[in-house]
């Protein structure tokens, strides 16, 4: 995935273990490959949003330049 769905900007893709998860920083939209977000993806809904500290932590390490550009 290369572009967001919901707004068309870029999607980063982070790889957590042996699991794949896609995240728009500019609106929050997130993908995974985990068996929870396929069985129940309505359930991740704003989960980026609520939770964009823990987000920004653990991915901060892929491109610093996204965490301070969000703040």
């Amino acid at each position: 995935m290369n572009a967001c769905p919901a707004c068309n900007s870029r999607v980063y893709e982070y790889h957590d273990g042996k699991w794949t998860e896609w995240i728009c920083w500019r609106c929050g939209h997130y993908e995974s490959d985990t068996p929870a977000f396929k069985a129940h993806p309505h359930l991740f809904h704003d989960i980026v949003r609520k939770n964009r500290n823990f987000y920004f932590e653990k991915y901060a390490y892929y491109g610093r330049g996204i965490m301070r550009n969000s703040q």
